[in-house]
């Protein structure tokens, strides 16, 4: 899987004054789950090749509470792209992804999926991603609980057959600070599987900008980057089977 990677070279100034605002973070770190998502999952994959995905930026959440989804893919009742379309491939460019020649070729390799404006006409939301960035030694973790928990909430009450996911990016600037981040995602989060009606059928978190020998320790688990896409990939089959 490639974005744990892609993200670290591209997010090491993660919260710093710089000119991605963290709306834009949290869109790019959902592009990349969406990256690895089409390379990984065959359903997926299918169903973009035969035009029947839509990709929303910012989608509105319905409901009182102002929310969004950072990435919605939506069902598509047409397969056709215009020519001038935005896609998915031409977000990388627009949001200046960093690419290497590997991620480029298989990105061009991959089926092109419409971008569509927020709050078009209503569609089925089939997958849902959200993401949030923090740096561990200034996080306030009943907040990020609070976002994270409310998102998952809402999108199971107001799509309850979409797969979603939650990310968080953190800047690890200091081992106990965020080892109590990670306790915190791995702890007090409800799971899709347990809940049967609330909570993300994933979370998960990747640590950018830091290059410490516990940082593979603290990603391993349930919240490890590549066990979070692979349990995306087993909701999105089991309710869009090959």
């Amino acid at each position: 899987m490639r974005g744990p990677r892609i993200l670290a070279s591209n997010l090491r100034d993660t919260g710093a004054a710089n000119a991605i605002n963290a709306d834009r973070r949290a869109q790019f770190a959902c592009w990349t789950i969406l990256f690895d998502l089409l390379s990984c999952s065959d359903a997926v994959l299918r169903d973009a090749a035969a035009g029947r995905l839509r990709v929303r930026v910012n989608e509105p959440l319905i409901g009182t509470v102002p929310e969004t989804i950072d990435v919605a893919v939506m069902r598509s009742s047409t397969s056709a792209i215009a020519s001038r379309q935005r896609t998915f491939a031409t977000l990388a460019c627009e949001w200046g992804v960093a690419l290497d020649t590997k991620d480029a070729a298989l990105l061009a390799r991959l089926p092109p999926i419409a971008v569509e404006p927020a709050a078009s006409p209503p569609a089925e939301v089939v997958v849902a991603l959200t993401a949030d960035d923090c740096i561990a030694s200034r996080t306030d973790l009943a907040q990020l609980h609070a976002r994270t928990l409310a998102r998952g909430w809402l999108l199971k009450r107001h799509h309850p057959r979409c797969v979603t996911a939650a990310l968080v990016a953190i800047a690890g600037d200091e081992e106990a600070a965020t080892q109590r981040v990670i306790k915190m995602l791995a702890e007090a989060l409800p799971r899709e599987p347990e809940t049967r009606c609330i909570g993300h059928d994933a979370i998960g978190a990747t640590i950018v900008g830091v290059d410490a020998p516990w940082r593979r320790e603290l990603q391993a688990g349930y919240l490890h980057y590549e066990q979070m896409v692979s349990r995306l990939c087993g909701a999105y089959w089991t309710h869009n089977p090959v």
